[in-house]
């Protein structure tokens, strides 16, 4: 975040960035080292989450198959 750089407070970063306060409280530590701000390991950790994250959800056809039966299972026997 070059606002760090130019002085700019966290509320006014996040008024910038269209995001909570309390979320640039909380990215700016996350991804400091020794007191500086990282935006490139930032990034990197972001998208590294998303794949890890997009990895774990994607389910194979047959349990999105078996998914699908029971979740009608359930739905006839609550009619």
């Amino acid at each position: 975040m070059a606002f760090l750089q130019t002085g700019r407070s966290q509320a006014e970063i996040a008024d910038a960035r269209n995001r909570s306060k309390r979320i640039i409280s909380r990215e700016i530590p996350r991804n400091s080292f020794e007191g500086e701000y990282e935006p490139c390991d930032a990034q990197a950790t972001a998208t590294t989450g998303r794949e890890f994250t997009e990895m774990a959800t994607k389910q194979s056809p047959e349990v999105l198959q078996a998914l699908r039966k029971m979740l009608r299972l359930v739905a006839h026997q609550k009619l």
